[in-house]
């Protein structure tokens, strides 16, 4: 099975508490939440735009304005049955503990 998935901001330009750039943010959170919600029920997700997202035409044919933001194109699908990789990580390669202000 596979699927896209469309996520796209209807920004209002003029709109008078929220700047049209978080309203293309928070539709770019929101794809980014669907991406890992798909991921928690098994599926596999992609996240990808390119030239389609900013085509005034599909745009239109999506039902928005050319001022509208197309933040994803997200396939999905039921991933090949594979087993994971058994990744060792040693943690001390990227966490420190910090136990207080640095000395001068």
């Amino acid at each position: 099975m596979q699927d896209r998935t469309v996520v796209a901001a209807k920004v209002q330009p003029d709109h008078p508490k929220i700047p049209e750039i978080e309203q293309v943010m928070s539709a770019a959170a929101a794809a980014h939440n669907l991406g890992i919600a798909f991921h928690a029920k098994g599926f596999g997700a992609m996240w990808r735009t390119g030239a389609v997202a900013y085509d005034v035409t599909v745009k239109r044919v999506l039902g928005l304005d050319a001022h509208d933001h197309i933040v994803a194109v997200q396939y999905v699908g039921t991933p090949e049955a594979h087993t994971p990789p058994d990744w060792q990580v040693d943690h001390a390669d990227f966490v420190v503990d910090w136990t207080g202000v640095a000395p001068d």
